[in-house]
């Protein structure tokens, strides 16, 4: 697979990405070269089935098992810099994506989300979720809105933006 361009909207959009596999067996994606964006922008990919995200700018392998398949197995995202959170020691990315907020916790556990609008009214509350990849459809919610995270050790409030 080589995926040789992005178009500048793609930044912090994921990109699905499906798979044709004729056997079952054990198989392995590659980050050969990674070019052409900002000093610190980094590439993730996640595996939908087995829920687990890396980080293939810093480990370019990633390695998996699969029976015999084909579709959306993998979902690839580019970060630039000043998208990363720098409340924590963990990294927490939020951010706008098809009308909804995406929440993608690289280390620790989101225990909670909740969502306000830019007067402060409290508009979505997600509670127990133990969850580091997170999904926050907000239809008919357009502008800034303030999204915060409780982990079991901080809380983090994000800006983002939704159009």
């Amino acid at each position: 697979m080589a995926l040789n361009s992005l178009p500048e909207a793609a930044i912090a959009s994921p990109v699905n990405l499906g798979v044709r596999i004729h056997a079952s067996g054990s198989y392995a994606l590659q980050l050969k070269q990674f070019s052409g964006f900002d000093y610190g922008t980094d590439l993730f990919i996640e595996d939908i089935q087995k829920d687990i995200i890396v980080k293939l700018s810093e480990d370019t392998v990633y390695q998996f098992y699969s029976d015999e398949a084909d579709g959306l197995r993998f979902r690839l995202t580019l970060f630039e810099p000043e998208q990363h959170s720098v409340e924590t020691d963990e990294t927490i990315h939020v951010f706008a994506n098809q009308g909804s907020i995406q929440i993608i916790s690289y280390g620790t556990a989101i225990q909670s989300a909740e969502i306000f609008d830019y007067s402060g009214r409290l508009i979505h509350k997600s509670s127990n979720l133990k969850s580091t990849n997170q999904t926050i459809a907000l239809p008919n919610v357009n502008g800034f809105v303030i999204v915060k995270l409780r982990t079991k050790a901080d809380v983090i409030s994000k800006k983002v933006f939704i159009h």
